[in-house]
């Protein structure tokens, strides 16, 4: 039962983020850091970030302010030798994420569905990337590696293509 999240949020949300943690996770301190959210695109060229493109730019800039939250640790009520479900809690923290525009660092504990994942994620210039050069398959998706459940079907597959 130990978390390892961390999420990045527009700065404008961060008091209702900062709430979402508590109440989900209860661990302290947490880690907070300021980040510059890029947007990629130009005249010529899409943006081509797996990031989506930031929504709300700062006037004169090609950036939006974000705040990366990191939750590291036990939880209370798993000290507390509470009930503490972490699909279901980690799932509802990623579902409020994704609906305040922002996303999850690739490294932490994510329980997304494919579509979950590809909805908080801009795959565009990926899935052009992959199709282009790996049009066999022979790779993992970026969801295969790093998502609970990607990386279980993943298994699976190479499992059963060692198999036959």
């Amino acid at each position: 039962q130990h978390v390892i999240q961390d999420m990045m949020v527009p700065f404008d949300t961060m008091a209702k983020s900062l709430d979402v943690f508590h109440e989900q996770y209860n661990i302290y301190p947490l880690w907070v850091c300021p980040y510059r959210a890029y947007s990629y695109k130009s005249k010529e060229a899409p943006h081509r970030c797996f990031l989506k493109e930031p929504e709300n730019l700062i006037k004169g800039k090609e950036y939006e302010m974000y705040v990366d939250l990191g939750a590291y640790g036990v939880p209370r009520a798993v000290h507390e030798k509470r009930p503490f479900d972490i699909v279901k809690v980690s799932r509802a923290v990623e579902s409020f994420v994704e609906s305040v525009h922002g996303f999850q660092m690739l490294y932490a504990d994510s329980y997304q569905t494919r579509d979950e994942f590809r909805t908080m994620f801009d795959h565009s210039h990926y899935d052009a990337m992959k199709k282009k050069y790996d049009s066999m398959g022979g790779f993992p998706e970026v969801y295969d590696k790093v998502c609970k459940k990607g990386q279980a079907s993943w298994a699976q597959a190479a499992t059963a293509k060692k198999n036959n």
